[in-house]
């Protein structure tokens, strides 16, 4: 009896969807306290962490991004980096700060997660538990890198766009490219519906917002330091190939199998693969990536539905060309496996629950590559090689199948009266 009346309590408890947003915040916050206490990883002395003090001292001490300092990041990722410089000025102190920002916007994710969960009619605990799942899976790498930032960013463009604000959607998605150039794949997603209809008084208005908002960040920077900018961008596009990325995956597996050698080639700020055939898979890698994209968006306009329920289309699309993108770029480090955590919870149909569990092996095979085994991939042993491989293709697998999947959920409906 006793039994039956707590089971009955704890149910009703769980019923509302505040309290459940409550419970799992406070999960959250729970595991937060055990990293930052507990955890076997020095979190306060993070080399990538440090970088970002480094960043923030430049700032507080008056110097300009771009100016009088190069950095790697977008415009709006320094202010980011500089808010926990704000209330410490020691890296330990920063360290701790840092990590409490970064909870701060996966608290953000989990209420947009929340919010979404009803325009797409998804089980709410099971989204919010999904998100938690797909969360700390990663590690405390989450709060050792700003990646967080950009995909909660872009989750709350997909919200705003679920709410028929495409305004708002715009706008957001803009600061999450100000922050890290990868959300500038999802513009297209949103514009394709517009474009279909021929409704493009809207699209034109959101476009206008979503450029007028990336001038406003950029040109500031640009404008006091042109050389300094652009150096930013001749540093991503200067790059090669990378040890964790889809090329280098390719390369290992045919040194496996005796049809080439590869080595490794310590680069500034990465560790990159050479093989005779590097230079080449360099020089053809933003076309592979270009091109496998536009094939994305081809099939999204042409198999989508944009009815009330497009949107979960929106989701799938937005997985897999975040997904198709890790795996053609050149540059594929841990971190970016970030990027596709807030949008798992909202694949939906026979996906759902073949993402989050292929996700969760996803991000288990990255943590056992970083931070556990990099040495052992860079001296191509094994079974790290053999780990990357199945990582990657498992990526690609993810972001396939998703696509796949969102393309064949169709509902009935007049798409011209839902993008208003």
């Amino acid at each position: 009896m006793i039994f039956d009346n707590t089971k009955q309590k704890l149910k009703e408890f769980f019923i509302s969807r505040n309290r459940q947003l409550l419970f799992f915040g406070l999960i959250h916050i729970a595991v937060l306290f055990i990293w930052l206490n507990y955890s076997r990883f020095e979190i306060r002395i993070h080399p990538d962490v440090e970088l970002y003090f480094e960043y923030a001292q430049q700032m507080f001490s008056g110097n300009l991004p771009y100016r009088d300092f190069s950095v790697e990041y977008p415009p709006l990722a320094m202010l980011f980096l500089l808010l926990p410089r704000l209330f410490s000025g020691n890296l330990a102190g920063y360290a701790d700060g840092f990590a409490i920002l970064m909870l701060a916007f996966d608290l953000l994710g989990l209420f947009f997660i929340s919010r979404i969960s009803s325009n797409l009619k998804l089980g709410h605990f099971t989204t919010l538990a999904i998100y938690t799942f797909s969360f700390f899976i990663l590690g405390d790498i989450v709060i050792n890198r700003f990646d967080v930032i950009p995909a909660v960013l872009s989750l709350a463009a997909i919200y705003y766009y679920t709410e028929h604000k495409y305004k708002s959607a715009w706008f957001v998605l803009a600061l999450g490219v100000l922050t890290k150039l990868y959300p500038a794949i999802i513009a297209p997603l949103f514009a394709i519906p517009f474009i279909q209809i021929r409704q493009w008084k809207p699209l034109i208005k959101g476009t206008a917002v979503f450029v007028v908002t990336g001038l406003i960040g950029v040109v500031p920077f640009l404008a006091a330091s042109p050389e300094g900018f652009w150096e930013f961008i001749n540093f991503h596009s200067g790059r090669g190939l990378q040890l964790e990325s889809g090329y280098a995956s390719l390369l290992m597996l045919g040194d496996i199998l005796g049809l080439t050698d590869v080595e490794i080639v310590l680069a500034y700020s990465s560790v990159d693969i050479w093989a005779p055939a590097s230079d080449f898979l360099v020089a053809v890698s933003s076309f592979v990536t270009i091109g496998s994209i536009l094939i994305c968006y081809w099939f999204y306009y042409r198999n989508s539905v944009n009815d009330r329920h497009g949107n979960a289309d929106l989701a799938g699309y937005t997985l897999g060309v975040v997904a198709i993108l890790l795996l053609t770029t050149k540059v594929f480090s841990t971190q970016f496996v970030i990027w596709l955590y807030p949008i798992i919870p909202l694949i939906g149909n026979h996906m759902r629950n073949p993402a989050w569990i292929m996700f969760g092996i996803i991000a288990l095979l990255s943590q056992y590559i970083y931070p556990f085994n990099y040495g052992q991939l860079m001296d191509f042993e094994q079974p790290a090689v053999i780990f990357l491989i199945l990582r990657n293709l498992l990526v690609f697998t993810l972001g396939v199948l998703v696509m796949y999947a969102s393309s064949g959920f169709r509902v009935s409906g007049n798409s011209s009266n839902q993008l208003r």
